[in-house]
């Protein structure tokens, strides 16, 4: 938890335990791999009935079906000898070799999914279709996403739902019913991002990954992620009977009070 939350080295770790740094590395990797395993057993995906139960109105009133809100995350990394890699893991978007994983959140902040990381030059569209989040949708369910995902073919062909914000496309500007749609699309949307702040907490992802971190990148990203759960909620909800019994006032209380 040293080395994942705060970011120290193993020579500074193997300092203050008094050990070396390969015992320090051997020590870090097993831990790893051992938690990995452990909270693996645990699923956090939930059931369609659980994520309703946990909703926050403001989503049983305009999206009553959604079940993930998902969006991309990038980390850099130090820039491979192998040109090859070079080239599969450069973001154009963020242009530096970078690392790509997929977070989704249910509407209530939890996060539920965790996707392996990618090379930085895959597509969102790519990136989802490998991710396997699609097999654990289900029919009529609703997916919020960022315009970057072009999946409109592959949910509707599973029978999915897709809510996004609106293309301008040819159009010279919005209409206000578009516009209107837009910000209450991106209000929804936006805790998506909140979720993943909350992962670029963990030290260990500030400034470039190394390269001989790779082998088990995927295990401490995906335990960062998960442990991110036991954070404060991220929407606090007022559990009620009647979705009526909530006043509008009271239905979306982020965990700064805001």
């Amino acid at each position: 938890m040293l080395r994942l939350r705060n970011g120290l080295t193993l020579d500074l770790i193997a300092y203050i335990f008094e050990i070396s740094q390969p015992t320090a590395s051997r020590y870090f990797n097993g831990m790893v791999e051992c938690i990995y395993q452990k909270l693996q057993t645990v699923s956090i995906w939930p059931g369609r009935e659980q994520v309703r139960e946990f909703m926050p109105f403001n989503f049983r009133s305009y999206c009553p079906d959604c079940r993930v809100i998902i969006d991309c995350t990038e980390f850099k990394m130090v820039q491979p000898f192998n040109v090859v890699e070079q080239q599969l893991t450069f973001s154009h978007y963020k242009n530096s070799n970078t690392l790509k994983a997929l977070i989704g959140i249910a509407p209530s902040g939890g996060v539920t999914f965790i996707s392996d990381l990618y090379c930085g030059s895959i597509s969102d569209k790519e990136f989802f279709k490998r991710s396997g989040l699609l097999q654990l949708l289900e029919k009529g369910d609703i997916v919020l996403a960022d315009k970057g995902f072009r999946i409109e073919e592959e949910l509707i062909e599973a029978e999915i739902g897709l809510m996004q914000p609106l293309f301008l496309k040819e159009k010279i500007q919005f209409t206000i019913e578009e516009r209107s749609k837009n910000k209450l699309v991106s209000c929804l949307r936006v805790h998506v991002e909140r979720a993943i702040s909350r992962i670029k907490v963990f030290k260990y992802f500030e400034g470039s990954i190394l390269y001989n971190s790779l082998h088990n990148i995927n295990e401490v990203f995906f335990i960062a992620s998960w442990l991110t759960n036991f954070n404060r909620p991220l929407i606090t909800v007022e559990i009620a009977k009647f979705p009526e019994d909530l006043e509008e006032s009271e239905d979306f209380t982020t965990d700064n009070g805001s």
